[in-house]
């Protein structure tokens, strides 16, 4: 049963509401086997929403390396504005058709996690304003495309820096990320973890085999760190429009402001963004995401080769003023170029730029995280990277310290599908209500609104999927009622490109009392009138009914649902139909076995170099909600495993002394 988008996102969406609510599915929602993944998502959301209290200084470190996953893929419907409410992202992301790369389980619930943490930071108390971390005052500034090296620092005066643990772009994260400043450390507080889980320790019976020569000479290497906030403004929005040749007219999201409960408005930090057919760039306070769907019709594109693509993209940002330092691409998923800062000869391990190129050479995207406010904070003694080894073979793994990840190598053999008993796929059939262009909708959504942030042109509202085209008095109206339900009735165009509805007319909704269904029922056919007829006592005539649809044919229906015109909750509209298929039962002739939980273990690494390079280490402090980057030395450990994967492993190089111990 092949369902939409639309209709596998709004059923994601119900799943999930009615499970944090802890209330029993919507009458007659019964998922189908294509969105049975979804329902498994909507349980480990709930899970993790209802058992799940975040530590905050582990969300911080969370939301630095999320950004990156995050900013891989196209934002779903690029078009419009940041929605409020994590059940409305979640809808908008499943909307979004699928690129060719879909993201797998983990990564989805990544970027979930890392959005659903954006909402609630951006309504932290309190002003960010960059300012040393512990009383560490910055001694030198690191300008665009330099280095900076100070002289050796004495260590009873130097800040005791985050473990690896909180470390963004070299794993999944097992440790804290920082906590608030002590005295003359950085304090660090470890995730918290469920007692039922299995102790990770993935490299605790790795064979390492070394096969090459270990470097030796350094002793002391120049610490650095960067406000994580206000590192961008208006200014460089507009700038930025301007390079990119696009409008420097630039829009803002409305929010319903949110009081909590002393009385404290919570906002967002500011996104600008500005538009250009196709084109979409927004500007944070700490980055900027430009994105071209022209690049990806349908939201769907096959990536060039890397080596083809790696000369267009450096040609994109050199030909823009952007790629001004020295760096280093990789692309250790095949497909997206990473730009990785070189600083004193050593490469920072988190990407700087991404850049995704489609099979015709054109961009379809690029992510930036900024390090160019660099201050150099102290020159830290290091260990060598035969210590380094030697703690990395002891066999007693200390994942505070040490962290790692891993990529498929070129002759990885991916694990062999289990196959599953099915129904013929010839059985199952959907039919779509889709607007025609020109044609006329009744749509009851909750409008996202952008407004000019100098006022200088109208409202940039959607409603649903469709941007609202109308006059400038109706589209000022509308924006009060951002996160609220309306009634809209309008004229579409453009479905191929970026839906548009032409607004006919319009009306605020009384206690959000149009809601979308999902019934199960039969269809009954009588001449040219074909009704639905729900297994719980509603009926409901088809407009424009498919003419394929037989008398007695039992469906799933998806529609909207409210009040008539005598208050009666009726069904309102059908968005699509699907037929209900039996499966039959599957006869096996073995008892079902359960399969033991395996543990993910890695039996040896060879490796072949090892190099000194800089972690990414975010810092959070709940006390001045403020954020601090870190850049660190490491020794990084690179080779491959047993079983065909590359492997990178960071060890900790600064002296042990001055690294702050996680709390026990």
């Amino acid at each position: 049963m092949k369902k939409t988008e639309q209709q596998l996102a709004d059923e994601l969406d119900s799943l999930i509401t009615s499970k944090l609510k802890q209330q029993p599915l919507p009458e007659g929602l019964l998922p189908s086997e294509d969105v049975m993944v979804l329902a498994h998502l909507a349980d480990q959301f709930a899970g993790l929403a209802q058992s799940t209290e975040a530590d905050i200084d582990f969300v911080a470190a969370l939301e630095a390396q999320l950004t990156r996953s995050a900013s891989r893929r196209p934002t779903p419907k690029i078009q419009q504005p940041e929605t409020n409410g994590f059940s409305q992202f979640v809808k908008e992301f499943f909307t979004m058709k699928r690129p060719v790369f879909a993201l797998g389980t983990v990564a989805i619930l990544a970027v979930v996690a890392y959005f659903a943490w954006t909402m609630f930071q951006a309504a932290a108390p309190g002003s960010v304003e960059p300012a040393a971390v512990a009383g560490i005052t910055p001694t030198v500034i690191v300008e665009e495309g330099e280095a900076a090296v100070v002289s050796t620092s004495d260590p009873t005066t130097l800040a005791k820096l985050p473990s690896l643990s909180g470390a963004a772009g070299v794993s999944m994260g097992m440790g804290g990320g920082g906590g608030g400043a002590a005295t003359s450390d950085i304090a660090i507080d470890p995730m918290p973890v469920d007692g039922g889980f299995p102790e990770w320790n993935p490299l605790g019976k790795t064979n390492f085999v070394l096969n090459t020569t270990l470097p030796e000479g350094e002793t002391a290497v120049t610490v650095y760190h960067q406000p994580g906030n206000k590192l961008l403004t208006l200014e460089d929005a507009v700038r930025l429009a301007e390079l990119f040749g696009m409008p420097t007219t630039l829009y803002q999201d409305q929010y319903q402001p949110y009081t909590d409960e002393n009385g404290t408005v919570w906002t967002p930090p500011p996104v600008y963004q500005t538009f250009d057919g196709l084109r979409n760039l927004a500007v944070r306070e700490d980055g900027w995401y430009y994105y071209d769907q022209n690049a990806a019709p349908n939201y769907n594109y096959e990536p060039m080769p890397v080596d083809q693509a790696k000369p267009i993209a450096e040609a994109f940002l050199r030909d823009r003023g952007l790629l001004n330092f020295e760096y280093e691409v990789v692309a250790p998923w095949g497909s997206d170029l990473e730009f990785h800062r070189i600083l004193d000869g050593r490469i920072v391990n988190y990407p700087e730029y991404m850049v995704s190129v489609n099979n015709n050479g054109q961009i379809l995207s690029v992510a930036y995280n900024p390090l160019s406010n660099l201050s150099a904070i102290g020159n830290y003694p290091i260990q060598s990277a035969q210590a380094a080894w030697e703690l990395l073979t002891s066999g007693e793994i200390d994942y505070n310290r040490i962290t790692f990840f891993t990529t498929p190598g070129s002759n990885y053999v991916y694990p062999t599908p289990v196959p599953v008993p099915g129904v013929d796929d010839s059985l199952y059939k959907s039919w779509q209500n889709l607007p025609q262009s020109g044609g006329t909708v009744t749509i009851f959504p909750y409008p996202s609104v952008m407004t000019a942030v100098n006022n200088d042109a109208p409202p940039r509202i959607m409603v649903d999927q469709y941007r609202l085209i109308a006059s400038d008095a109706d589209l000022q109206a509308i924006v009060p009622y951002v996160g609220q339900q309306i009634r809209v009735v309008g004229t579409v165009n453009d479905m191929e490109t970026v839906p548009t509805l032409t607004l006919q007319s319009w009306e605020p909704i009384v206690n959000n009392s149009y809601e979308y269904i999902w019934l199960e029922g039969s269809i009954s056919r009588s001449g040219d009138t074909v009704t639905f007829n729900s297994n719980y006592g509603q009926s409901f005539v088809l407009p424009n009914p498919p003419a394929d649809l037989t008398d007695g044919e039992r469906v799933y229906f998806n529609g909207w649902r409210g009040p008539n015109e005598n208050g009666e909750t009726v069904i309102l509209g059908w968005q699509s139909l699907d037929r209900i298929v039996d499966v039959p039962p599957v006869t096996i002739d073995e008892p079902i076995i359960d399969t033991p939980f395996v543990e993910y273990k890695i039996g040896q690494a060879t490796i072949n170099s090892v190099d000194l390079i800089y972690i990414f280490s975010p810092v959070y402090d709940p006390e001045t909600t403020e954020t601090q980057f870190y850049l660190q030395p490491a020794w990084r450990f690179q080779g491959e495993t047993d079983t065909n994967e590359l492997i990178s492993l960071f060890v900790q190089a600064v002296d042990p002394a001055l690294v702050q111990s996680p709390t026990p």
